[in-house]
């Protein structure tokens, strides 16, 4: 797993819209720094890492960096927020369809 990943991962999970915002910069700037396209490895350990809400748009960047991973189809139902869960597996629906 690469250093930015790992880093990010860290942090513990995204923090909510209420959290103050240096940590949700934190979060925003790390996943800036990870270099696109992630692993399987890479996109597991991202996946426990969701916001229990929207987290100002930090948790759409997170779910457009797991959709590079090459089997991210099947890491998208181990996705540790339920809501969060729902639209991946709605995204790879639609892309099918």
């Amino acid at each position: 797993m690469r250093r930015a990943v790992s880093d990010l991962v860290a942090l513990g999970p995204m923090p909510d819209e209420d959290a103050e915002e240096e940590a949700i910069n934190k979060w925003w700037n790390g996943l800036k720094a990870i270099q696109r396209p992630i692993d399987d490895e890479e996109a597991a350990a991202l996946a426990k890492c969701f916001p229990p809400d929207l987290g100002y748009g930090v948790g759409w960047k997170l779910l457009h960096l797991l959709e590079t991973a090459p089997g991210w189809s099947s890491i998208a139902e181990t996705i540790n927020n339920e809501e969060w869960r729902s639209r991946a597996l709605k995204a790879i629906t639609n892309a099918r369809e």
